[in-house]
């Protein structure tokens, strides 16, 4: 071979050498492995990455290049649950019943269960919001229905477009039908 490569028929004893394969002059990159079954790969001075049964990477990880990416998936200690960047796709599949949590106490979780999508709040009020005044944030379709299961309080102004029944609802202040205002 040439001289900046290395060709090894048999084995490499690591022991005279402190378990380490120096990859360059200064010694600062190099390859080690210790007692425990782990392999570390150290780069300018640092431990970058330790391969063992569970590994660590202490540096940014990147998988494929841009527009050539890859499937990565993670899997659960539940059979069934994992999520999974799909790069054909271009998206993040999640399983059904498998909680996305968010929060220091997973405070609000988002999950589909197969049927039914939820959104659920533990702590403190869940706002839908824009960051914009003005801009109209949407609920529904033009056929849906829409079912508010508890109280709905409106600190605004609302509009209904069709009809509508209001048996056993309380109407503080006015409202307008076909344009006349009617007082309460």
């Amino acid at each position: 071979e040439s001289a900046d490569s290395l060709l090894v028929n048999g084995d490499i004893d690591m022991v005279t050498n402190g378990n380490r394969i120096d990859l360059d002059t200064d010694n600062d990159t190099s390859i080690r492995a210790s007692a425990d079954d782990t392999i570390t790969i150290e780069v300018g001075g640092s431990d970058l990455i330790a391969l063992t049964t569970t590994s660590t990477f202490s540096c940014p990880v990147t998988v494929g290049v841009n527009d050539t990416g890859h499937d990565v998936k993670f899997f659960g200690a539940t059979s069934g649950k994992y999520i999974l960047w799909d790069e054909s796709d271009d998206a993040l599949i999640i399983p059904d019943s498998t909680n996305i949590k968010i929060g220091t106490g997973n405070d609000l979780q988002l999950y589909h269960d197969g049927s039914d999508s939820y959104i659920k709040n533990a702590t403190g009020a869940l706002k839908l919001a824009t960051e914009t005044s003005g801009i109209a944030v949407t609920v529904g379709h033009t056929t849906s229905e829409t079912t508010v299961a508890d109280n709905l309080s409106v600190t605004g102004d609302i509009a209904v477009d069709g009809t509508s029944n209001l048996d056993n609802t309380d109407i503080d202040g006015t409202f307008a039908v076909d344009g006349t205002t009617i007082s309460l």
